[in-house]
């Protein structure tokens, strides 16, 4: 019969989970059913699973999978001002923060994008940032309202006829959202 050691190279009872792990890699002819003190098995199968790890299609990764990133594009800008604009759509509304695509956004979202947007302003020269056609787009003050009115068209198509104040509140969360980066405010409000 052999026999597992569940000691350290210098006599020392090892502690429990690394003898489970000595177990796992004990001699040839290791019977726990008969090497183990009895009603030992039963006690440490359940420790075994629980440390044992489990298939990843047990637990499989939800979260969605970025594209682009780390790329400057137009649609990054385009996805950006909408963003912007549905966030400050729910805090008019009395929402902090809003569920957008998946996403919780919140003020911080809101105050990074403005960032975002003003810097592809100021630098616009500097930073190359491409159009769907892979071409390099100047980001103007002119060219983001155009991105913020066309965002706002989207946003209106998309709700029912007969939502009470809803194409108001777009309109104010979209005219403030544009102000708060022409006007060079980036500290959260």
């Amino acid at each position: 019969m052999a026999t597992a050691t569940f000691k350290s190279e210098a006599g020392e009872l090892l502690p429990f989970p690394e003898r489970i792990v000595a177990m796992n890699s004990a001699p040839p002819g290791f019977d726990p059913e008969t090497d183990l003190p009895p009603g030992f098995l039963p006690f440490l199968m359940p420790l075994h699973e629980a440390l044992t790890p489990r298939q990843a299609e047990t637990h499989p990764d939800l979260r969605p999978v970025p594209h682009g990133v780390g790329q400057r594009t137009l649609a990054g800008t385009r996805a950006a001002v909408r963003t912007m604009i549905r966030y400050r759509n729910g805090a008019l509304n009395g929402h902090g923060a809003s569920l957008l695509d998946g996403y919780m956004e919140d003020l911080a979202t809101d105050r990074i994008y403005r960032l975002m947007i003003a810097q592809r302003i100021k630098h616009s020269e500097k930073v190359e940032i491409l159009g769907d056609d892979g071409k390099p787009v100047v980001h103007t003050p002119e060219l983001v309202s155009r991105l913020f009115d066309e965002e706002l068209d989207r946003l209106l198509a998309d709700i029912p006829a007969d939502a009470n104040g809803e194409a108001a509140r777009l309109r104010e969360a979209r005219r403030i959202s544009e102000a708060l980066i022409l006007r060079g405010e980036f500290t959260p409000a």
